[in-house]
């Protein structure tokens, strides 16, 4: 099962940097969840919230400027890949509407890189170039009304590689009826110990984490 650093290790060190990502990387984790958004000068940065703590849009602002406000440098996309080229990258798209400048850019590094591109806009994923060592996934937060239509639906398009589940709402059932469709999944958002435990007996490919340790500590 894959561990894969949420945001990288944030407990010390500001959530998508670079030094939280060595620190991820230095306990042993098997990957990197981050996120994907694109500034003013069509720099692609590593920044979860869409708002600068100004209220700013962080569309609005440039790299430069949005580091300024919090404090830090804000990496951009291809800083953290060159500094952890063999680290399997969980990038996630944030606003579905730079899917067109983000698009040419994935490409490229997916063939340099293993990469596992999601997002809450679906659209965004099936639009998404497909490259041998990129794979596409959808971020799911709902328990679906009608299982098996959700998994058909899902499975009418064979790029799709991975469904990512709130930790809330995932049940073994609907990971073993994906896994039927050749399609792996992954959870989020796991908080205890107890949690980890628990979910790590699913029969899922993957957990994001804030706190690695608790899966890492089993190994």
């Amino acid at each position: 099962m894959l561990v894969m650093s949420h945001r990288g290790l944030h407990q010390k060190f500001p959530e998508n940097t670079l030094a939280a990502f060595d620190a991820a990387v230095s306990l042993g984790v098997d990957g990197i969840e981050t996120d994907l958004r694109v500034s003013s000068l069509g720099e692609i940065v590593l920044f979860h919230d869409r708002h600068a703590p100004s209220g700013s849009q962080v569309s609005s602002l440039s790299r430069a400027e949005l580091s300024r406000e919090v404090g830090y440098s804000v990496p951009l996309l291809h800083e953290a890949l060159e500094q952890h080229p063999d680290t399997f990258w969980n990038l996630e798209i944030k606003d579905y509407r730079h899917r067109k400048v983000l698009g040419p850019v994935i490409e490229s590094l997916g063939a340099r890189h293993r990469l596992l591109i999601t997002s809450f806009w679906h659209p965004a994923i099936a639009q998404c170039p497909t490259h041998p060592t990129t794979e596409r996934g959808l971020l799911i937060c709902c328990r679906p009304l009608h299982r098996s239509k959700l998994v058909a639906s899902i499975a009418l398009d064979p790029p799709i590689d991975w469904v990512v589940w709130d930790a809330e709402w995932v049940d073994e059932e609907i990971v073993n009826e994906l896994a039927s469709h050749e399609i792996s999944s992954m959870v989020y958002g796991l908080k205890s110990k107890e949690e980890h435990d628990m979910l790590s007996q699913l029969p899922i490919e993957g957990i994001i984490t804030d706190t690695p340790e608790f899966l890492l500590s089993a190994r």
